[in-house]
């Protein structure tokens, strides 16, 4: 009986090589590796801190990140600035939620499906590894592989050095570099760019994957 799984990450190893065309055969591997490791996600936790230069203001913010592939759940929970401690935004697959600690409210909407608005967008090419669809989202792309590093990532008590592929991702004056935790695949760091201007950096740290979590969490219950 044919496994339609390993179909599956068979040929999209193959476009990764064919299609985007890396210049070396162990770099198409790597992403193809990739790739694989967002396939096998289901459920992700983590710490994301993020800067942000767009519109001429730099802010800096810190949350914590859940996400259950199963049902397109979310929950993000602010930890800075002060002014948005305890924040949370989340999706249970059906509702949108949002609580607002210092006004003590909260909000339920239906979500739309037809609505192209998604908190998680922002957080660029690894918010599409986390969803499932980052081959999809990639195809579009040129592909650059930079070669592997060592980086530091600022998570929420320290910092932590560890090896990660670097890869540039462009797409008109879009361009995203993004590293990738060489022992899982993970991308830890992101820096978006319009063009030559840096308007998003983010560092992943605190990660957690595919450990059971309760859907109380992305109803504002948990």
């Amino acid at each position: 009986m044919i496994n339609m799984i390993d179909v599956k990450k068979t040929i999209i190893c193959m476009f990764i090589f064919l299609v985007i065309l890396f210049p070396f055969t162990a770099a198409a591997e790597s992403f193809g590796s990739i790739i694989v490791s967002s396939d096998n996600l289901k459920t992700l936790s983590c710490f994301v801190t993020a800067e942000s230069t767009m519109n001429h203001r730099k802010s800096r913010i810190e949350y914590t990140f859940a996400f259950k592939r199963s049902g397109l759940k979310m929950r993000i929970e602010y930890a800075a600035p002060e002014n948005m401690k305890g924040t949370i935004i989340a999706l249970d697959g059906k509702y949108f939620y949002d609580y607002i600690p210092g006004l003590n409210m909260k909000m339920k909407k239906k979500i739309n499906p037809k609505s192209t608005r998604n908190p998680g967008k922002d957080m660029g090419i690894f918010f599409y590894y986390v969803k499932g669809n980052l081959a999809d989202e990639v195809s579009g792309m040129k592909i650059t592989f930079r070669g592997d590093e060592n980086i530091n990532i600022e998570g929420r008590k320290n910092r932590e050095t560890l090896e990660a592929g670097h890869y540039t991702f462009t797409r008109g004056k879009e361009r995203q570099e993004v590293w990738f935790n060489s022992a899982n695949g993970i991308p830890v760091m992101v820096e978006i760019y319009a063009g030559n201007k840096l308007e998003l950096k983010m560092m992943v740290s605190d990660i957690k994957v595919n450990k059971p979590m309760n859907d109380s969490i992305f109803s504002l219950q948990g």
